[in-house]
C-alpha cells in the first residue's frame, strides 16, 4: 500500500508533565531512586524525539509531528502511516483516531516503559528504522489485523474503538458494583468489584492479572472472541457467572443496577457514565486496527 503522510504521535514525558509538582514534593529526597528513574525516563524519551526527527528528515514525503495533548488530534486517513512515539498508552491513545490508518509504535523510553504495541526502539543497534520504514511503505512488511471492541449503551453505539479492555464499576470502586448479565439470553443477577472485559491483545494485562489466561483473536470455528471476567464476585452460587469467552454470534449484555457506575475504557484512556437501567451491548468493530508489529 501507498502512503500519503507519516503523521507521529509523541507524548510528554512524566517529568515533563509533573517536574514542577515533582520538584516541590522535594522527591529527590524522599527516594531518590524513584526520582533519578524519572529523569533517566525524561532523558530517554527526549533522546528518542531527537533521534525520529533527525531520521524523518531523510523520508521522501510528508511528515507530521503532533504533541499528545497540545492540540486537537490530526484527522487520520486511510493512507497515512501513523507512528506512535511513547509507550502503549500513546499507541493505544493514538488508535482511537484511527479507523483505516495503519500503525506503529516505537517505544521511546525501552529501559523503563511496556512496549506490548510499541516493539520497535531507536536505541536498539540491529534497527535501520528508515530501512523498515521504506520496506512498509513498499509494502514488504505486512501488517496484522488486530480485532476491537464496540460498546452501544441503550442501542446508541459508542465511537471510541477499544483495543484492549474495559472494566465497568461503581463510581466509587471501593464500592459494591451491582449489574444484571444477560449472556444468549440467560440472565444473572450479581454484585462483584467489577467486570472485566478484554480482547486478545489486552488478555495478558489486568485481564490476565485477575485470573483470566491469553487467548487467540479467534475461537476454534474462527469466530472473533472476547474474554469476561468478574473481579471480587459476592456470595458466589451454583451458577453464578464467572466469566468465559463470549463469540462474536454470541450476545453479551449488561444492565446496570447501581446508581451511578462508569466504564473504563482501554485502562485510563476515557471513560462513560452509566446509571440505574443503562443496557451495555459488546460487540466487535466492523474494522480491525491495521498494525506493525515486530
Amino acid at each position: 500500500m501507498k502512503y500519503n503522510r507519516i503523521i507521529i504521535i509523541y507524548k510528554k514525558s512524566t517529568f515533563q508533565m509533573y517536574g514542577k509538582i515533582i520538584k516541590s514534593n522535594h522527591l529527590k529526597k524522599k527516594n531518590a531512586v524513584l526520582y533519578e528513574a524519572i529523569v533517566s525516563a525524561h532523558k530517554e524519551h527526549l533522546a528518542s524525539i531527537k533521534i525520529l526527527k533527525k531520521q524523518m528528515k531523510l523520508v521522501a514525503g510528508k511528515v507530521i509531528f503532533h504533541c499528545r495533548g497540545e492540540k486537537r488530534m490530526p484527522k487520520i486517513f486511510s493512507d497515512d502511516l501513523l507512528i506512535a512515539l511513547g509507550g502503549d498508552g500513546t499507541f493505544i491513545f493514538a488508535s482511537h483516531f484511527v479507523q483505516d490508518a495503519t500503525m506503529l509504535g516505537i517505544n521511546s523510553a525501552p529501559d523503563f516503559s511496556i512496549g506490548h504495541y510499541c516493539r520497535y526502539n531507536l536505541f536498539d543497534k540491529n534497527l535501520d528504522l528508515l530501512e523498515e520504514i521504506r520496506k512498509i511503505l513498499s509494502g514488504q512488511i505486512s501488517e496484522t489485523s488486530l480485532n476491537r471492541l464496540k460498546i452501544w449503551i441503550n442501542g446508541k453505539a459508542v465511537e471510541i474503538p477499544v483495543i484492549n479492555d474495559l472494566l465497568i464499576v461503581d463510581k466509587n470502586p471501593a464500592t459494591t458494583t451491582r449489574y444484571i448479565l444477560k449472556v444468549n439470553g440467560k440472565q444473572y443477577t450479581q454484585k462483584s468489584s467489577g467486570i472485566w472485559i478484554s480482547t486478545s491483545m489486552g488478555s495478558s494485562a489486568a485481564y490476565l492479572s485477575s485470573g483470566g489466561n491469553v487467548f487467540n483473536q479467534f475461537n476454534s470455528k474462527n469466530e472473533k472472541q472476547f474474554g469476561v471476567r468478574v473481579r471480587e464476585i459476592y456470595r458466589p452460587e451454583k451458577g453464578t457467572y464467572l466469566g468465559g469467552m463470549v463469540s462474536e454470534k454470541d450476545k453479551f449484555e449488561i444492565i446496570i443496577s447501581m446508581i451511578e457506575g462508569y466504564i473504563y475504557i482501554d485502562g485510563g484512556q476515557k471513560k462513560i457514565q452509566v446509571n440505574t437501567g443503562d443496557k451495555i451491548l459488546i460487540g466487535f468493530q466492523e474494522k480491525p486496527l491495521k498494525a506493525i508489529l515486530k
